[in-house]
């Protein structure tokens, strides 16, 4: 018999709820979220990830959380608007968010060490592009795609 711990992240501009199935003696686990990011139900256990899955949704969720969006922790997530939009210097934007995300991402317990991270930012449209590749605890590689 496992013991289990439930946390539920929402991630209100985007609609995306997150809820993280911590598992002692178990790997983690995640339920499903569909293209648009809503729960995936019916599915029974496929309705949930797992491994490397699990992970790569950890690191997308830590990414798309800012600060003031999680009700239970306001102080919780990346401090998009108090510490990044408004620079005007693209690297130093770049090098900002660099930090800020390494930090977040480090703190997934299934996350050892981060590869790489490659941030490209388009003032004139005002978007992020973001592709993470992090070393698991197992030592995989996972690669996840992020865009705001």
């Amino acid at each position: 018999i496992h013991s289990f711990t439930t946390i539920t992240i929402v991630l209100q501009p985007l609609q995306v709820t997150t809820t993280l199935v911590l598992l002692w003696g178990c790997k983690m686990k995640y339920r499903a979220l569909s293209e648009k990011g809503d729960y995936v139900f019916g599915g029974g256990q496929n309705s949930y990830l797992t491994g490397d899955e699990a992970v790569a949704q950890a690191i997308k969720t830590k990414i798309l959380l800012f600060y003031y969006e999680w009700w239970e922790d306001l102080g919780m997530g990346i401090p998009m608007f108090q510490s990044i939009l408004g620079q005007t210097n693209p690297e130093t934007v770049k090098t900002s968010l660099t930090e800020l995300l390494e930090k977040r991402i480090l703190e997934i317990d299934e996350v050892k060490e981060l590869s790489d991270i490659q941030i490209q930012y388009d003032r004139s449209k005002r978007s992020f592009s973001i592709t993470i590749t992090a070393k698991t605890i197992d030592n995989t590689s996972v690669e996840v795609e992020v865009g705001f």
